[in-house]
């Protein structure tokens, strides 16, 4: 009767160890997958990072093309601004050398008349 029991028992020990083994191969193989999908995940989150630092690189670029840009745009808006002063001053000069030469034509008249009040006064010969 012991020696039924100790079959027994081996044989209920070793059903127990084979599940446990099998238990172990299992949890195994399940760790096996996990570790697959976490190199896959972390695959994918280095895939993702070398994409967010090529986007900086390009937004970097695009902030420093637009600050280029809006710096042309200023110069620009200034160039025109001097432009424009350019023409009014020019604009300007032609009214006053058009007033000078009006002056001078007077003068000359002036000047003529002048001449002829002398000549009649015969402060001149």
């Amino acid at each position: 009767m012991i020696k039924k029991k100790k079959t027994k028992q081996d044989t209920s020990l070793a059903s127990i160890a084979k599940s446990v083994n099998d238990l172990a191969v299992i949890t195994n193989e399940g760790f096996k997958q996990v570790d697959k999908r976490f190199e896959r995940v972390e695959k994918k989150l280095f895939d993702q990072d070398v994409k967010l630092e090529r986007v900086e690189e390009r937004l970097d670029k695009t902030l420093i093309r637009e600050e280029y840009l809006q710096g042309q745009d200023e110069m620009m808006t200034i160039l025109k601004r001097l432009d424009q002063e350019r023409i009014f001053t020019a604009e300007w000069v032609r009214r006053v050398e058009d007033e000078v030469e009006k002056q001078k034509q007077q003068i000359e008249k002036h000047e003529r008349l002048l001449n002829k009040v002398k000549v009649e006064l015969k402060i001149i010969d």
